[in-house]
C-alpha cells in the first residue's frame, strides 16, 4: 500500500508541475523584464521599445503554452488509474505496470525546479516527434532504424521467415512521445512502445489519443531559449502539432500499444515475446547497461533482431546511484557474450535532443 501511495504522490507531483508551468514561466519573464529595467536608462534607450514588445510577446506565448497544457491534462487521471483505456486497434493502449521510484512530491511548496525543466523539455519533444520542424531530426535518428527494418524484414518476405509484417511484434523501449513506435506500426508491424517517464506518458497519451486533425495544436517550445538566439522571431516561433494524425497511421490488422513502467521490471518476465527490439538513444539511460542487454536478449525470440542507434552518454554517470559505464568496445563484447551476432555497425551524426 505504501508503494502505491508513493507512486500516486509522484504522479500527482508531475501533474502539479505541468499545472504550475504558466505561473512559473510568467514569473521568469517578469524577472527578465526586471533585470532589463535595472540597467542604466541610456542603455535601455538603445532597445527599449524592442524589449518591451519582446516581453509582451513572451507573456502571450507562455499563456498559449499554458492553454496547450490544459488540453494535455484533461484526461490524465485515466492514465494513472488505467481507466477507459482506448482500444489498441484504433490508436494506442496505455497500461500502468511498474513502480517509478522517484521522491518527494513537491506539491506542498510548489513543484521542484527540475520538474518544471522537464515540462519545458516535454514541450520541445513535441517538436522533434510530431511537427514538420522536427522532420530532419527524425530523418537522422529514426530514419536509419526504419530503413534497416525495411531491408531486413521486407513487405514481401524472403528467406526462411515468410511471415507477413502484421504477424511480427516489435518492442520500442524509451518510446517518449511515441513517434518512432508509430512509424514502425505504419510500416505494418505490431509495435509496443514502452516508457518510464510520466512526463512522456502524459504527453504521448494526449498526442496519440486526443488529436483529431493535422496541425490541430500550436505551441511555443523555444520560448525558454534565452541564449544563443539569432532573432526574437526564432525564440517565439510557433510550432504546430501533429504533422500527421496518429490514428490514421495504423492499418487494419495491425496493433499498437504503449506500456508504462521501467523497462527491466516490465519485461524481465516476458521471454521470447518479440521478433524485433528497437532502441533509439535508450541504452545509456540504464544505471546498469548490462541489465538492459540481458533483458533485450530475454524478451527476443530465437533468431530475433535488435536494432540500436545512439550514444553512450550514461545519464547517471555523474550521480551517486551506482552507474555502470562501459566503453563501446566493452559494450560490444557484452552483447556478443549474450549470444548476439553483430551484423552491421556504423557511425552516424545526429542533432538528437
Amino acid at each position: 500500500m505504501f508503494a502505491e501511495e508513493e507512486e500516486a504522490r509522484h504522479f500527482h507531483s508531475i501533474v502539479h508541475a505541468f499545472k504550475e508551468y504558466k505561473k512559473h514561466t510568467l514569473q521568469w519573464i517578469q524577472l527578465c523584464e526586471n533585470n532589463w529595467a535595472n540597467i542604466p536608462a541610456h542603455q535601455r534607450a538603445l532597445l527599449n521599445d524592442d524589449m518591451k514588445a519582446k516581453f509582451a510577446s513572451m507573456r502571450t506565448a507562455a499563456k498559449h503554452n499554458g492553454h496547450f497544457i490544459d488540453f494535455l491534462l484533461v484526461d490524465n487521471v485515466h492514465l494513472f488509474a488505467n481507466e477507459d483505456a482506448p482500444s489498441s486497434s484504433s490508436s494506442s493502449s496505455l497500461s500502468e505496470t511498474c513502480s517509478h521510484h522517484h521522491y518527494g512530491d513537491g506539491s506542498d511548496h510548489g513543484p521542484k525546479l527540475s520538474d518544471i525543466e522537464k515540462v519545458k523539455s516535454t514541450l520541445r519533444q513535441f517538436v522533434r516527434d510530431w511537427s514538420v520542424v522536427g522532420q530532419e531530426e527524425r530523418h537522422q535518428c529514426y530514419g536509419p532504424i526504419l530503413r534497416e527494418l525495411a531491408q531486413r524484414l521486407p513487405i514481401t518476405p524472403e528467406g526462411p521467415d515468410t511471415r507477413p509484417r502484421n504477424e511480427m511484434r516489435v518492442l520500442c523501449p524509451g518510446a517518449g512521445l511515441g513517434r518512432l513506435a508509430m512509424d514502425i506500426t505504419a510500416m505494418g508491424f505490431n509495435c509496443e512502445g514502452n516508457e518510464f517517464s510520466y512526463f512522456m506518458l502524459i504527453a504521448s497519451n494526449f498526442i496519440l489519443n486526443k488529436s483529431s486533425r493535422v496541425n490541430e495544436f500550436t505551441l511555443f517550445p523555444f520560448l525558454h531559449q534565452n541564449v544563443n538566439v539569432l532573432r526574437t522571431e526564432d525564440q517565439l516561433a510557433p510550432v504546430r502539432v501533429p504533422d500527421v494524425l496518429p490514428s490514421q497511421m495504423i492499418t487494419p490488422g495491425v496493433e499498437f500499444a504503449m506500456s508504462a513502467g521501467e523497462f527491466v521490471e516490465t519485461y524481465r518476465n516476458q521471454p521470447n515475446m518479440f521478433d524485433v527490439v528497437v532502441t533509439c538513444f535508450f541504452v545509456d539511460t540504464a544505471k546498469n547497461i548490462i541489465e538492459y542487454v540481458e533483458t533485450i536478449h530475454r524478451t527476443l525470440k530465437d533468431g530475433g533482431l535488435w536494432i540500436n542507434l545512439g550514444p553512450l552518454l550514461y545519464h547517471f554517470a555523474d550521480s551517486d546511484e551506482g552507474s555502470i559505464e562501459l566503453t563501446y568496445q566493452q559494450f560490444k563484447h557484452v552483447i556478443q557474450q549474450y549470444g548476439f551476432r553483430i551484423e552491421k555497425e556504423e557511425m552516424c551524426s545526429t542533432t538528437y535532443t
